[in-house]
């Protein structure tokens, strides 16, 4: 066996922006696939709350925490964090997102924004890390067997749109 990692992300945030910092609410989906020993599980992340601190033309970095509600009173939660450093039409980033049942990813890379230094529009994200997937199978009698751990490297692609 092996395992993996797919995932994407829309959101819709709405909040208040007074330069330096950001505070959000809002919702959308983050989705976290990951596949190990021929089992596929999967986490959303529905109710957003996001925080940024730096100025969007300068350096800055935010964070997102989503919760979902999957079932039996449980809560979910997906973290998700980003620095990114604006160059002429570019931004160079770095990523990270945690999720609770056991998905990490962390990559580093840039998204290329067509309409130049006013990073506005569409954007064309390219990203390149690791991603790792902690899968704890439930054995004989119910009881959670050892702990296994698959790494890997990851790509990513995306788009991004900022009104």
């Amino acid at each position: 066996g092996g395992g993996g990692v797919l995932g994407g992300a829309v959101h819709l945030v709405a909040g208040w922006d007074i330069g330096f910092v950001e505070v959000g609410i809002g919702g959308g989906v983050t989705t976290l696939s990951r596949r190990s020993e021929g089992v596929t599980q999967r986490e959303a992340g529905l109710l957003a709350f996001q925080l940024r601190f730096g100025e969007l033309d300068d350096f800055h970095m935010g964070g997102r925490l989503l919760l979902a509600f999957p079932a039996d009173d449980a809560i979910d939660y997906t973290m998700d964090v980003r620095a990114a450093m604006p160059l002429e039409a570019f931004e160079l980033v770095a990523h990270g997102v945690y999720g609770m049942s056991g998905v990490a990813l962390g990559e580093i890379g840039f998204v290329y924004w067509p309409d130049g230094p006013a990073r506005r529009g569409l954007g064309v994200a390219v990203l390149a890390g690791g991603s790792a997937v902690t899968y704890q199978p439930v054995c004989r009698f119910g009881l959670v067997c050892a702990e296994t751990v698959y790494a890997g490297p990851h790509v990513g692609v995306g788009l991004h749109v900022r009104p």
